[in-house]
């Protein structure tokens, strides 16, 4: 009887151990993909940053293409806005 009952409690203990494994694992994929989420409007933010900045660097093409053959081809953005600016 006693060794039945020793069996019962050394499954019932395998159980529940493999119970705090897969609750264990589930919480991680949570915490995972809630890190996850909580990135993605960053980096939607600096997306959007450069969508904004390539729109401007666009707009300026003219300007832009005029200058570097005289200048040079690396210009920095705030660069290439002055001079927009100073031909507005």
């Amino acid at each position: 009887m006693e060794t039945c009952l020793q069996e019962k409690k050394t499954e019932l203990q395998v159980v529940m151990d493999n119970l705090r494994d897969t609750k264990e694992q589930q919480l991680s994929a949570k915490n995972s993909t809630l890190k996850q989420l909580e990135e993605k409007p960053k980096v939607q933010s600096v997306h959007e940053e450069v969508k904004e900045e390539l729109r401007i660097l666009k707009s300026m093409g003219g300007v832009a293409s005029e200058r570097s053959g005289s200048q040079g081809t690396s210009k920095t953005l705030e660069v290439l806005l002055l001079e927009k600016n100073h031909s507005l």
